[in-house]
Order: structure tokens, then sequence, then C-alpha cells
């Protein structure tokens, strides 16, 4: 019996189980521990600094009521001890504590930070360990607040509990002894059944090929054995792997431009992969947004707003993705669309006035049954604006956007601003690209906020 392959296979797998087990106890468990701290730590200094990016201008404006909705919604978050914003000379201008309900009486005065806890003094971010009085181990991350990321205004401290990497360590820890318990007993029921292992790769494969029939593209099949049956399942697993990249990048693609413009994207995605990490190009940016919407809103229940705005950007994106435009994001109860990125047009510009033309007239059809169900009509300003700008995936490690910034961006989000309901305004650029496509008529000189110069601007009253 002791000399039969199956008792060597099963006293080899026991005793695999066994040291691979042990030294993962060990060795896991820390390694998850760094990681989870490291991940919370992290998540801390992107909370840090998005409230840092929303409370800049609130901070040279002394809106404290501003700042005081930001730093409560930053409170909220799992794992959030505090978020406090302080001013240029350290005074609190904004602070919300777990424990505390009483918040009100820091406000106002010097910033007096949990003992343990370092200054940030001339750096632009520093994280910290320290033991909090009630939550014990936490971190503590605090970025600066600069104004157009030079003059330094303030900065920002948010406390961040080490509760959750403690309890994940010990589940693991717990997990693992459950584990090797197993596999103990799995090891000694598998050197009795020693046959199922000549049929295993295969029924693996057979089990990865019904998944992948289901649309399931992430599955992947162990490969145990350098053999034909192990050159066949690392050939499978090519395919899946294939398959699922290019049904990603449809998907992805797909939030953002029209399913037959996703479609040339994957037919090609090299030729694209340029753009998703960023490059130049000239594109026509489009933004929508509605005007007084906020009266609108405070005057309807919350669902009849979400109901609304759904509609009117369902109607909205349409209209973009027939233009072959790409949708870049909602704002609130606006919109951000490019044209020519990722895939470049014929007529950037004119693509773009088209779509803003015929989003006035679906606007028109879209009013005219909100009056005829006795509701009341919304009005939309526009701003197009052309130019060079640079587009790509921007974002964190956790999340990823396609668009793009620049000047042209923001003289388009000026421009839209500037508009009044019904109005279509084009920048001189924009203006110069389709002059002999439409009918305008000029408005004079627009002095963007933030431009040294003034712009030419132009009313679109058609295409011609």
């Amino acid at each position: 019996m002791f000399r039969t392959l199956k008792f060597k296979i099963g006293l080899l797998a026991v005793l695999l189980v066994v040291v691979v087990t042990a030294v993962s106890v060990f060795l896991i468990s820390d390694r998850m521990q760094d990681a989870l701290r490291r991940e919370i730590e992290l998540r801390g200094e992107t909370l840090a600094r998005d409230l840092a990016a929303v409370v800049e201008d609130p901070l040279t404006t002394g809106d404290d009521l501003y700042i005081a909705r930001f730093v409560t919604e930053a409170a909220k978050n799992e794992g959030v001890l505090y978020a406090v914003v302080l001013d240029d000379e350290g005074v609190v201008r904004g602070f919300r504590d777990k424990f505390t309900e009483d918040f009100t009486r820091y406000l106002g005065k010097r910033y007096e930070p949990p003992p343990g806890v370092e200054s940030l003094g001339d750096r632009d971010l520093y994280s910290q360990t320290f033991e909090h009085d009630t939550a014990g181990s936490a971190y503590d991350v605090a970025v600066a607040v600069k104004l157009a990321g030079k003059k330094k205004v303030g900065e920002i401290h948010v406390g961040i509990s080490q509760a959750g990497v403690i309890a994940a360590v010990n589940r693991t820890r717990a997990t693992i002894a459950v584990i090797f318990a197993g596999g103990l007993v799995m090891g000694v029921i598998g050197s009795l059944i020693l046959s199922t292992f000549l049929t295993r790769p295969i029924d693996r494969l057979m089990r990865g090929v019904k998944t992948l029939q289901k649309g399931d593209f992430s599955v992947r099949v162990p490969v145990k054995s350098r053999d034909e049956i192990g050159q066949l399942t690392g050939a499978f697993n090519e395919m899946a792997q294939s398959l699922g990249e290019k049904e990603m990048i449809k998907d992805a693609f797909s939030r953002y431009v029209s399913r037959q413009v996703a479609e040339i994207i994957v037919n090609d995605p090299d030729k694209y992969v340029s753009t998703l990490k960023g490059e130049r190009k000239r594109v026509a940016i489009l933004f929508a947004d509605i005007r007084g919407f906020s009266a609108i809103a405070e005057s309807l229940p919350p669902e009849e707003v979400v109901a609304l705005l759904n509609d009117y950007l369902t109607e909205m994106t349409d209209v973009i993705f027939e233009y072959e435009g790409t949708l870049d994001k909602f704002l609130g109860d606006g919109l951000m669309a490019i044209f020519g990125a990722p895939v470049e047009l014929a007529e950037n510009t004119l693509s773009a006035v088209k779509a803003a033309v015929d989003m006035r007239d679906r606007l028109e059809e879209f009013n005219a049954d909100r009056k005829a169900r006795g509701e009341d009509p919304i009005r939309v300003g526009i701003g197009i604006n052309f130019g060079e700008a640079i587009v790509g995936n921007v974002g964190s490690r956790e999340r990823m956007d396609y668009t793009v910034i620049g000047d042209t961006v923001n003289v388009a989000q000026r421009l839209q601003a500037f508009s009044k309901g019904g109005q279509i305004i084009l920048s001189e650029m924009a203006y110069g690209e389709v002059k002999n496509e439409i009918n305008a008529k000029t408005m004079g000189e627009f002095q963007p906020k933030g431009r040294g110069e003034s712009l030419v601007v132009y009313e679109v009253e058609g295409v011609a």
C-alpha cells in the first residue's frame, strides 16, 4: 500500500496542503493587511483631494454654507471619522466628526489636530497614523488647497479608521484556518479518487466552454499540465481573454458613443489605443444646460424631477449619437459632448452645430408633450467651441472617464453659461469652420472668464 502511486500522490498532496496553507497563514494575512491599509490610505487621499477641489472657490469667497455641505457629505463615507476644512490661517471653516454632536463650537477657531498628528506645514500631502481617542488606530490625511494649483488658500484633514483593516485581517485568518482544515480532508479524499485526476482537466475545459457560450468572457481554465491538453487549455484562455477585451472596449465606448461607432473602434482597437492614453486633437465641444432648473426642481416632487431629467437627457443623448458625437458626461441638468474624438469626423464643428439645432427642435417637441400634460416647458442654452484639446482616459485607478480637457473646453462652457434659453452660441473659431454652412448672426464681443482677450460670438439661426 505504501508503495502505490495512489498513496504517494495522496501523501504528497496532503503535505503540500499543510506546508502551503501554513505559510499562507503568515504571508497572505500580513500582505493583505498592508494592502488594505494602503487601500484605505489611498481612499482617504482621494476623498481629501476631492474635497479640496470643491472647496477651493468657497474658501476664497467665504462661502461657509457651501463648505459645510461638502464636509457633511465627505463625513458620511464609510470609515471616515472626521473631515475638516481650514483656511490659510489655520482657522476651521468646516467641521464634521462622527463622535461630536455640537460641531459648531469648532468653527471660526484655530484647528487643534488630534494628539500625535503633525501639521501639514509646507507639504501638499501628508498621511500619518495615530491613535484616535474613541476609534483606536486611524489615518490622518492632510491635503493643501491651492488656488489654480499655486497659491495655498487652506487645507483639508480627513480621518480614516483602521477598524475595517483589522476586522478584514481577522476574517482572512479565520478563513485560511478553515481552508487549512478542509484542505487536509480533501487531500485524504483525493488520494482515494485518483482516477478523477485523469479526466478533471477535460471536465474543466468543457465547463469553461459552456460558460463562454453563455457570454461570460471572464472565465479562465487553470492550466495544470504541459501536455496537449495543457496547450489546448492555454489556447482557450487566450481566446477568452481576446474576446473579453473586445467586448470590454465595446461596452466601455458604447456608454459614450453610438453602437455603430463602438463597432468601428472594436474592429480596429490598435488605432484608438493612443486616444485612451491621451493625445491632442482638434475637436468641437458642445455644452447644453437647462435654464432655471433649480426653480423647476424646487417646485416638483423628487421623483418627477428625476423622471424629467431622464426623459430630457435620453432625447439629447440620442441626438448626439445620431451625429456621431461622444457623450463626455452628464452635468446635473446639463451635458457635455465631443465631436471628433475618439473617431474623427469629416466636419467636427458642423456635426456639433447640426446636433445642437436638432436638439433645439427635439426640445420643442418635448415641450409640446409637456404642455399637453399641463406641465411647464423647459429652455436650454447651448454653447459650442472648436479648437485643440487633450483627450483620453482621465481619473483615478478606481475610476476612469474618457474626457477632454483644455482651454477649448473652458470657453465652450463659458459660452453655454452666456447663452439664453433656446440660443445656440458659437465662438468665432467654431463659426469660422461652418460659416458657409449655417445661418448665424453676430452678437458682438464676449469676454470669457479667465481669458485675457475677448471673442466675437455668433448665434445660430439654422443650418443653410
